[in-house]
């Protein structure tokens, strides 16, 4: 996924054809199999292969979060199932040699077919980040020359080799809730190493006190600049928006 940037506009589709259920070109997975997940259920989980796709207890909502690579405030609409309802999905492909599976893709396919998914995008108003280079400069060490990409990340790290400013954007997005804009102008390829005060939820008093000090202070906007040298700057602009107009409940199989 790529983030255009014109006269302040973001957006965050690849191209119309992955955007929108009915005009993707995926060829779709060989089989699947989509069924309610289990009353009273907690949690939900991914597991991608080689051999294919697992989901459990997956709202449609998840579901297309996952496809279209989006945050959860990007889209809107639909019945009220589609929030509420788990499934658990198992998909398989067929893979052919030399072939480049996209799985994002697969599964628009899937949700078009067996959800019977609808939806139109909506440029509107919004609240984004710039993620911009830092007063003394970036504090990023180039990945080595042949070095493959591989990335980590959890509730309150990210470490990545060989990973592009617009991909290091994209991750900072997923733990904002927000669009970021990489407006850094950086090209190259970086071992990124980024650590910040996790995602703690409800914990004891006693708990807290467990917890160094640093890292009680360090808020993932301060984790950026002091262990980048990068800063992320609250901006106004155009934000991609995902309407649902229709969906229906497929038949368990």
């Amino acid at each position: 996924m790529t983030v255009l940037r014109a006269m302040g506009v973001v957006c965050l589709a690849v191209t119309l054809r992955a955007q929108v259920p009915g005009l993707s070109s995926a060829a779709g997975f060989e089989v699947a199999s989509i069924k309610p997940a289990k009353a009273g259920q907690a949690g939900s989980a991914i597991r991608p292969g080689k051999g294919g796709l697992n989901l459990t207890n997956f709202t449609l909502r998840q579901m297309i979060l996952y496809a279209w690579d989006l945050r959860d405030h990007q889209v809107s609409g639909g019945p009220g199932w589609v929030e509420t309802q788990g499934f658990d999905v198992s998909a398989k492909i067929e893979r052919r040699p030399g072939s480049v599976v996209k799985m994002e893709l697969l599964m628009q396919k899937l949700l078009e077919e067996r959800f019977q998914l609808k939806m139109h995008p909506e440029l509107r108003d919004g609240s984004v980040y710039a993620l911009v280079v830092g007063r003394d400069g970036t504090r990023i060490p180039d990945s080595a020359s042949g070095v493959g990409q591989g990335k980590s990340v959890g509730n309150g790290f990210l470490k990545s080799r060989g990973m592009t400013m617009a991909s290091l954007a994209q991750s900072l997005a997923s733990v904002l809730g927000r669009n970021v804009l990489d407006e850094t102008g950086l090209t190259g390829q970086y071992e990124v190493k980024l650590e910040w005060a996790p995602d703690l939820g409800p914990i004891s008093e006693e708990q807290r006190a467990d917890l160094s000090a640093a890292v009680e202070r360090r808020s993932i906007f301060s984790a950026v600049q002091e262990q980048l040298g990068l800063k992320l700057e609250p901006r106004k602009g155009k934000v991609q928006f995902f309407v649902i107009d229709g969906a229906e409940k497929p038949g368990e199989n």
